[in-house]
């Protein structure tokens, strides 16, 4: 048997072994594919390993040198082997987002401040709870105990004040009225600086006169169409015709005040604005009680004091 006859010979009988061989190289590079697509692009091959084709020439190439096809899967099965480890170990290590946001320091919120301490009145205060628990009289509160309470937790040296200067409401929760027998019978009086009209049957209503700054301000009654009305005795009548659509009240002068040139003072409802101010006039919030009072022949004149408490400004009427 000559050379070539020993060659075909051991191909035919080498031929299994290769077919087996080529089939375990097909199935290593398809295991070797799906292990790249497992793995991170970052780790894999700038160029993407890519199976053989099953050409005439590489089944020849692998059936006549057998023990290179044994080399190169060698190869490809280190490779497949050192692949699949690193694979494993990536699933097993968390990798960091690219788009995750740095972890902030929640915020520890606005601080709260601490309480100071009380002052002396508001312990005071706090231990007179039974204001608190003041019963009621009649389905109403009694006011007069509960500004004496109040009055007893105040520490020395304070004062509550009244708004009027004459007043106060410690008489079973009215006003002290005033005296007026100093006046005469039939009179009113106007106090500037209370912005009071008491009236002879102890009611009060709130009155006005003068305009803007200088409302109510006793200093500069003598300033033409804006002081206060000048302080003096004046006799009541009832004007001719309305003044703005209502029925005044004329102011006649009879006592010794200075009247600094001022003349043609009314009495009258509020006329320049819901709080009262006027051109020297006398400007009631109640205008109708106080013109029923002297419809009803109530009063006949008004007095007009800068304030009730001070003496001095009683004038003499006129004889």
């Amino acid at each position: 048997m000559d050379v070539a006859q020993q060659t075909r010979a051991y191909g035919r009988r080498q031929r299994p072994i290769a077919l087996a061989r080529a089939s375990l190289l097909g199935a290593a590079v398809l295991v070797a594919a799906v292990a790249a697509a497992l793995a991170p692009d970052w780790l894999s091959t700038p160029t993407p390993a890519v199976a053989p084709q099953a050409t005439p020439q590489r089944i020849a190439f692998a059936l006549r040198y057998p023990d290179e096809l044994v080399l190169d899967q060698q190869r490809e099965a280190g490779l497949r082997r050192a692949r699949a480890q690193l694979a494993e170990q990536l699933r097993g290590t968390t990798m960091p987002s690219a788009t995750e946001a740095p972890s902030i320091a929640p915020d520890p919120g606005p601080k709260v401040p601490i309480p100071r301490s009380r002052p002396p009145i508001a312990g005071a205060i706090a231990d007179g709870g039974r204001l608190a628990a003041q019963p009621m009289t009649g389905g109403s509160f009694d006011v007069s105990s509960a500004v004496r309470n109040v009055f007893a937790m105040l520490p020395p040296g304070l004062q509550l004040a009244s708004i009027n200067p004459d007043g106060g409401l410690l008489g079973n929760g009215q006003e002290k009225p005033v005296d007026l027998s100093a006046y005469g019978e039939q009179t009113a009086v106007y106090d500037i600086t209370a912005r009071v009209v008491h009236m002879p049957d102890g009611t009060r209503l709130e009155a006005h006169s003068g305009f803007g700054d200088l409302m109510d301000d006793v200093d500069n009654v003598h300033v033409r169409d804006r002081g206060a009305t000048p302080p003096n005795v004046y006799e009541l009548s009832l004007r001719e015709k309305l003044f703005h659509g209502v029925q005044a009240l004329r102011m006649k002068p009879v006592g010794e005040g200075e009247l600094f040139g001022r003349s043609g003072l009314l009495a009258h409802s509020y006329l320049l604005g819901p709080n009262g101010q006027s051109n020297g006039c006398v400007s009631f919030k109640d205008y109708d009680a106080f013109l029923k009072a002297y419809h009803s022949g109530d009063i006949k004149r008004l007095v007009v004091v800068k304030s009730i408490r001070d003496d001095t400004t009683r004038l003499a009427r006129k004889t």
